[in-house]
């Protein structure tokens, strides 16, 4: 019976393919998988248009997180600087004479910043290649290493009149001083100046005009749009371009020179200055 059947059977078959075909049976060949070469290059094409927009969202959002650490690093300095003015009564002098050794500003500072010995070292006369990184701005091109520093303070006109600046000069007037009960009386803590980031700063240790700022010399920063600067209450703000910028055009350091001596010195009257301070110049 199944000889008789299979024959039929593939008679069967040849109608149906005769049926399907209205000519000879053509054997169509299977296609391999993969990608054409104009598939390939759509995809890559795709790939390049998704890394355009991610990488300045990441690349934004980095910044952002410098930006912040920048900020910490400020009220790091804030509060060393604040218990060192607790305890001497007056804030540091932006160069100072420690046994024989003229300081700058952030060496006196190492104390209260739990780094005793090598505030030993320095004053002992050493020059340490060593990197204190809550003197470092990340977003700094010297934020690698090395003993560069990214953050000046406010010494006003010359460093030698207490209404103009904070950080005096005291090592030719070791008597000259400013204590936060002076900056409260006057112009108050939170509107005058104690430092502010800037590029090409020097090393740490430098005493020289590198560590300071004075009101010609303005905040500058490798950050977009503005500069982080500290102030004498421990609060740490960035100011824009547009705030600090005399022709209201983004330039960081072309600060407003009225709107910068007002908040370096520590008593307007005293140092000539006329006009005040309000919110809107600090918050355009």
């Amino acid at each position: 019976m199944a000889r008789i059947l299979r024959p039929a059977l593939d008679d069967a078959r040849s109608a149906n393919r005769s049926w399907d075909t209205d000519g000879p049976v053509v054997q169509h060949e299977r296609r391999s998988p993969g990608f054409t070469l104009i598939e390939l290059l759509i995809l890559i094409a795709i790939i390049i248009m998704l890394l355009a927009l991610l990488l300045p969202a990441v690349s934004k959002t980095r910044e952002s997180g410098r930006v912040a650490q920048c900020v910490n690093h400020l009220l790091e300095l804030g509060k060393a600087t604040l218990a060192c003015e607790q305890r001497k009564q007056r804030f540091p002098g932006w160069m100072y004479n420690a046994n024989g050794t003229t300081l700058s500003w952030l060496s006196q500072l190492l104390s209260d910043l739990g780094r005793a010995p090598l505030y030993d070292a320095v004053i002992a006369g050493a020059q340490p290649n060593i990197t204190v990184d809550v003197m470092m701005c990340p977003t700094d091109a010297h934020s690698q290493a090395g003993p560069w520093a990214s953050y000046v303070c406010s010494i006003g006109q010359q460093g030698d009149d207490p209404a103009k600046g904070v950080f005096l000069d005291m090592v030719t007037d070791p008597d000259m001083k400013v204590s936060l009960q002076y900056v409260t009386r006057f112009d108050g803590a939170a509107t005058t100046v104690l430092a502010s980031e800037h590029t090409g700063t020097g090393y740490w240790y430098q005493y020289t005009g590198v560590s300071s700022m004075t009101w010609n010399k303005k905040p500058e920063s490798s950050h977009d749009g503005g500069a982080n600067v500290l102030f004498a209450d421990g609060h740490v703000q960035f100011l824009s371009n547009e705030t600090l910028d005399d022709d209201n055009e983004a330039v960081s350091g072309d600060i407003d020179s009225i709107v910068w001596k007002l908040l370096c010195a520590p008593n307007d009257s005293g140092a000539g200055l006329t006009g005040s301070l309000t919110e809107e110049m600090l918050n355009q």
